[in-house]
């Protein structure tokens, strides 16, 4: 009786656990935190554990899934943008809007502008002003005197009425008399302030314009327009959201893509 002998197989798993650093070199979409990383690989090893793979030697499916997936990666980076892409499931109308106003023109002043002032402006003085004089003013005065005084006397006999001279007396001037004087100051003269000075203001400014003023000016206005435009229904939008959602899931994609490129789908 002859017996036919299987070849030997080799599963991901096995691959895996003969050599850990399997997918160390691979290549994921950007964006994927370490354990996005993590969940791929668990997730893989899960599917495909028992799956026989078509390389069977350790160094060669590590250069092979290094290469596979930098080929694979423009497409996960797709996929993966759009599944993190923001919208509104039940609106099928958004659309942004940029226009921009140009406008260019001349400004002219003219007229006459008029400032008048009116009111009173009151000054007043407040406070005390002193004088004060000090030092000593001196005189010195001389009096002389020049020519002579005579004097005669009379007298009468004692039998007789007659006056007759009797005998004269004589004066001469020619003396000097010197005076000196001082005075001292020190008086103090005050003088307080206490009056106000009023100015009334009635004065008028007037001040031609004439002059003209070249301006460009752009306004740029920005609009986003969305929502439902009636072509369909909230909850058609919401069937398809429905559908589409399980094809935005990267790590399946690239699951999928695995087993397809290295595995043998032979269950």
């Amino acid at each position: 009786m002859m017996r036919f002998c299987s070849p030997s197989t080799m599963s991901v798993l096995g691959l895996y656990k003969y050599d850990n650093t399997l997918f160390n070199n691979m290549a994921y979409p950007s964006g994927f935190t370490t354990d996005d990383k993590i969940t791929f690989l668990y997730n893989l090893l899960m599917e495909v554990a028992e799956l026989e793979v078509i390389y069977t030697d350790p160094s060669f499916m590590k250069f092979a899934i290094e290469n596979w997936s930098k080929k694979e990666l423009y497409t996960w980076n797709r996929i993966y943008a759009a599944a993190n892409a923001e919208y509104d499931p039940i609106e099928n109308y958004n659309r942004m809007e940029t226009s921009t106003d140009t406008t260019e023109g001349t400004r002219k002043h003219t007229g006459t502008d008029t400032t008048t002032n009116s009111g009173t402006d009151t000054v007043t003085n407040s406070g005390k002003d002193t004088t004060q004089a000090s030092g000593t003013d001196t005189s010195n005065n001389t009096v002389t005197n020049s020519g002579s005084d005579a004097t005669t006397r009379q007298t009468a006999a004692f039998n007789s009425t007659s006056l007759v001279d009797s005998g004269r007396d004589s004066t001469a001037y020619g003396h000097a008399q010197s005076t000196n004087a001082s005075l001292t100051h020190g008086q103090k003269e005050e003088l307080t302030h206490g009056h106000v000075e009023a100015t009334q203001h009635g004065l008028t400014m007037a001040t031609q314009h004439g002059e003209q003023i070249a301006e460009d000016m752009k306004i740029t206005r920005e609009s986003t327009i969305h929502g439902n435009i009636g072509v369909t229904t909230s909850q058609q939008m919401l069937e398809q959201e429905l559908e589409v959602v399980p094809k935005l899931n990267v790590i399946n994609y690239m699951i999928d893509s695995f087993k397809n490129r290295f595995c043998i789908l032979v269950y």
